[in-house]
């Protein structure tokens, strides 16, 4: 049996969004959850996607309904959560040349309110990491997601648009030729929702 460890949602268009977790089973079987209602009942599945070897998964939900808010979760190994703390939202966006009202936050740091996106910016964590080593990077995603109770309740309620800064890709002023940029570059491709 396996366990979902944390997660985040984003890649959200008018009929999808992408969420990626981390799981405490590597190659654990997964599936995306996704419900009009908190406690995931009537749910679609989308998946199963088996966990890479450090325990990463991406599920991608396709051919939902514009401008509509969902509930999800992720199922490891046939085991679901629907506690608080499992459950996230995420709005689709209108359909394109619809009219609607949205409200996008912008910033770093983590900080936003009643937002349906949120564009970070950078600066996610401050480990200023200078080895070329994608583990170090998982484990900041990770950090961020167990220690700090109020940026993992914005990721599970507010879909993330996000791109990494210098604190959070290796040091401060860090650029495209630092040392650690490979690794940065590998860990967001394995756990961001994008």
């Amino acid at each position: 049996m396996g366990t979902l460890t944390w997660f985040w949602s984003g890649a959200v268009t008018p009929d999808g969004f992408t969420v990626a977790a981390k799981v405490d089973t590597n190659g654990a079987a997964c599936r995306l959850v996704v419900s009009a209602n908190s406690g995931l009942t009537s749910p679609t599945y989308f998946g199963p996607v088996a966990a890479d070897s450090d325990g990463f998964v991406k599920l991608p939900a396709t051919g939902l309904d514009p401008l509509t808010s969902y509930y999800y979760g992720v199922e490891v190994a046939g085991s679901l959560s629907v506690a608080a703390d499992k459950v996230g939202t995420v709005k689709t966006f209108p359909s394109p040349g619809s009219a609607a009202s949205l409200i996008m936050a912008v910033g770093n740091c983590s900080t936003a309110n009643a937002a349906h996106l949120f564009a970070h910016i950078g600066d996610l964590h401050y480990h200023d990491y200078s080895t070329n080593d994608a583990s170090q990077f998982r484990t900041a995603y990770g950090e961020v997601h167990t220690t700090s109770t109020e940026q993992a309740a914005l990721y599970r309620s507010t879909a993330l648009a996000y791109m990494f800064d210098d604190h959070d890709s290796g040091g401060d002023d860090a650029d495209r030729t630092f040392m650690a940029m490979s690794a940065a570059r590998s860990a967001y491709q394995q756990c961001v929702p994008h």
